[in-house]
């Protein structure tokens, strides 16, 4: 009998677009997405902007919005205006795990000796040999919002409430 994988779901995709604000009203409208926030770098942090502030808003601070984090039933969806080289607009897809199917796929990653992109607490980044980007997390959180949000009305940083 074959092993139950340890894999909870598709956690979120990432689409690289130039075109964040076009994308994230279209997924809107299509998948009945909600946007959870925007986010940005501002003096060397990243920080989240609430969705109650739009994008005139935005603009009218001189913003520019790196990525928005929209949730479409169990799925998240972030559009992001990053680019890595990689061709197409679906940059990785990311995937939620217990806890033993993460050091499992970790562990299988470096006995391959697969290039990590990126590593973290909760995850890591990886290419696998087709070429495909994988993002491998602890769970499905990946629209955690950011430790600090950015307060339109004041333009200040504010660490984010905890009943968010």
């Amino acid at each position: 009998m074959a092993k139950t994988s340890g894999i909870q779901g598709v956690d979120h995709i990432a689409i690289f677009t130039s075109r964040v604000e076009q994308a994230e009203r279209l997924y809107v409208e299509l998948f009945g997405a909600r946007v959870l926030f925007r986010g940005t770098t501002l003096r060397g942090e990243w920080v989240g902007i609430d969705p109650t502030h739009g994008w005139d808003d935005i603009r009218r601070r001189g913003l520019t919005v790196q990525a928005s984090f929209l949730r479409a039933g169990g799925l998240t969806v972030i559009v992001s205006d990053e680019r890595t080289g990689k061709l197409g607009p679906i940059n990785h897809a990311g995937i939620g795990c217990t806890e033993p199917e993460y050091k499992r796929i970790k562990q299988l990653v470096g006995q391959r000796s697969y290039r990590v992109l990126e590593r973290g607490a909760d995850g890591f980044k990886f290419v696998d040999e087709i070429g495909v980007i994988w993002e491998v997390s602890r769970g499905m959180e990946a629209a955690r919002r950011p430790a600090k949000m950015l307060d339109l009305r004041t333009g200040r940083i504010v660490p984010r409430r905890t009943s968010e």
